[in-house]
């Protein structure tokens, strides 16, 4: 696990958020770094003959791109920070994934219990089974 650096506590940002090592000598403002907390990667390219890094996010619909230069060694450890630092995200995009298929099961369970559920005289509230009130005589 990387070494964790505080960052100093902005009015726009919550208080003292906890920024890896690598991505605060990269001198981003906090909407960046709130940006690079849900997405943001590290890319290489090919220029004249060498390899060069780059950090790519975006903030609203502007891309910011932070050039991070040649060394290797800083390129891949990066990313490494990223996962980490970014892994909340991928929980939360995770559990939607999750919580999607979970009620696609039970709504196809649902339309395959109705008829038998119907059958035995009950029906569905919602996703609760339920007895249906007897008709109350009307008094006229």
């Amino acid at each position: 696990m990387p070494d964790i650096e505080r960052a100093a506590p902005a009015a726009d940002a919550p208080a003292a958020d906890l920024i890896p090592p690598q991505l605060a000598k990269l001198n981003l403002t906090n909407a960046q770094l709130a940006a690079l907390r849900r997405q943001g990667f590290v890319n290489q390219e090919r220029r004249n003959g060498r390899t060069v890094y780059k950090l790519r996010l975006r903030v609203g619909r502007v891309q910011i791109v932070r050039f991070l230069g040649t060394d290797r060694k800083l390129a891949e450890s990066l990313p490494a920070e990223l996962r980490h630092w970014q892994s909340g995200r991928r929980l939360q995009l995770e559990a939607g994934r999750l919580r999607k298929t979970l009620r696609a099961l039970l709504r196809r369970q649902k339309r395959q219990l109705t008829s038998l559920v119907e059958q035995a005289g009950y029906r569905f509230h919602g996703r609760q089974v339920r007895r249906p009130r007897k008709p109350r005589p009307r008094v006229d």
